[in-house]
């Protein structure tokens, strides 16, 4: 399966640069979205690769994105983030955002994609960065998840008064999963010492119907209160 998979990367990517070459990026950019789709939604892929095989497949996608001699559609970009993020490949990740950025075309699911990527990847600082970036274009989608997934990402990574701020623009901006909100601005107010404030935000999470006892697990608290969640 990985033998058939790199050839089909070898082939799309030497194709892809031949026609890059010669300024048809409508034609290169085609040839990589059919690989990309082949790679990305097969379900082979994740059954049979890991993060070095990855890298192979990733490193000459990369090496014609990074040049930014055309434009290339949003919706490409997009997918090499989706593959990125599977496989924690950071740098990849960045490229294309730079990229993106590049074009005018950085929207909070290309943002939401890296700092995933750079969160799952230990490049906490860099994962930050990227959030206090791009916090108002996320707040204004219409996705909520993704800034749900900026409030918890800030509470692992101990950015609890970032956190507190995510988690209350959330609460302000959307009506679903507002419990579990709570409970995570609940975190972020108890890791920076404001306990009042927590215990409160933990009792409304338990009104909307949170079930907070099982979302860290048993390890994270004890008998006198919420521990703080460990990198």
């Amino acid at each position: 399966m990985k033998l058939l998979c790199l050839i089909l990367v070898a082939l799309s990517i030497a194709y892809g640069e031949v026609l890059f070459a010669e300024d048809s990026c409508s034609e290169g950019e085609d040839n990589l979205v059919v690989m990309l789709r082949a790679m990305i939604k097969g379900e082979d892929i994740y059954r049979y690769a890991d993060r070095d095989f990855a890298l192979k497949v990733i490193d000459p996608i990369v090496r014609l994105v990074e040049p930014g001699d055309c434009k290339l559609k949003e919706e490409t970009l997009i997918g090499i983030l989706e593959f990125s993020n599977a496989f924690s490949l950071d740098e990849a990740a960045v490229v294309v955002l730079n990229r993106l950025k590049k074009q005018d075309q950085a929207e909070a699911l290309a943002y939401f994609y890296v700092v995933q990527t750079l969160s799952n990847s230990g490049k906490w600082k860099k994962a930050v960065g990227l959030i206090e970036e791009s916090l108002d274009l996320v707040e204004k989608s219409k996705e909520p998840g993704y800034l749900m997934s900026y409030c918890t990402t800030l509470e692992y990574v101990e950015e609890y008064e970032l956190g507190v701020d995510v988690c209350s623009r959330y609460i302000s901006r959307f009506q679903e999963n507002k419990a579990q909100a709570y409970y995570v601005r609940a975190r972020n107010y108890y890791c920076s010492g404001k306990v009042t404030e927590g215990r409160q935000d933990f009792k409304t999470s338990i009104v909307l119907g949170y079930d907070w006892e099982t979302w860290y697990g048993e390890k994270h608290y004890g008998k006198k209160g919420v521990k703080c969640h460990p990198k």
